[in-house]
């Protein structure tokens, strides 16, 4: 029950990108069974890190390199 509130919340705050809720419900899903079986954060936040670049760069189009290296 907490795992599919968190996943909720996860998807919830990816809303504004339509094409990320899906990746973000599953991500959800299974960082939640995760935390719960292993309980520590930090190889999930790291593994939400890599994920998150990954499917940013393919579903998005956008290269996260470039967005942060070049002048505003």
């Amino acid at each position: 029950m907490v795992g599919a509130v968190t996943a909720v919340v996860f998807t919830a705050v990816h809303f504004p990108s339509v094409q990320l809720l899906g990746f973000a419900a599953a991500g959800g899903l299974i960082f939640s069974a995760l935390y719960r079986r292993y309980r520590n954060i930090v190889p999930l936040g790291i593994a939400h890190g890599l994920c998150g670049a990954i499917i940013y760069h393919l579903i998005l189009q956008r290269d996260l390199v470039e967005r942060f290296l070049s002048p505003p």
